[in-house]
């Protein structure tokens, strides 16, 4: 895993990464968010390789994991 995680690519990928944090299953996501289980298998794989990780747990931990501070400018 990375010490960075970007941004899902779009806005459904970024709708099915929470429910994944959740615990919720593929069918449960798929359901929820009216789309079909496979749709949300794509979504999740997309996201996977945005993050680097492998599996949901590891998604999970990345998304829970605080992000570090950027360092703020100096006013001018």
């Amino acid at each position: 895993m990375t010490g960075t995680r970007p941004p899902p690519d779009t806005a459904r990928e970024g709708k099915i990464a929470p429910h994944t944090v959740r615990g919720r299953g593929t069918r449960d996501i798929a359901t929820a968010r009216h789309l079909t289980p496979a749709t949300v298998q794509d979504h999740l794989r997309s996201v996977f390789g945005q993050t680097g990780v492998r599996s949901r747990r590891d998604l999970v931990a990345v998304l829970l994991t605080p992000r570090p501070a950027t360092a703020a400018r100096p006013p001018r």
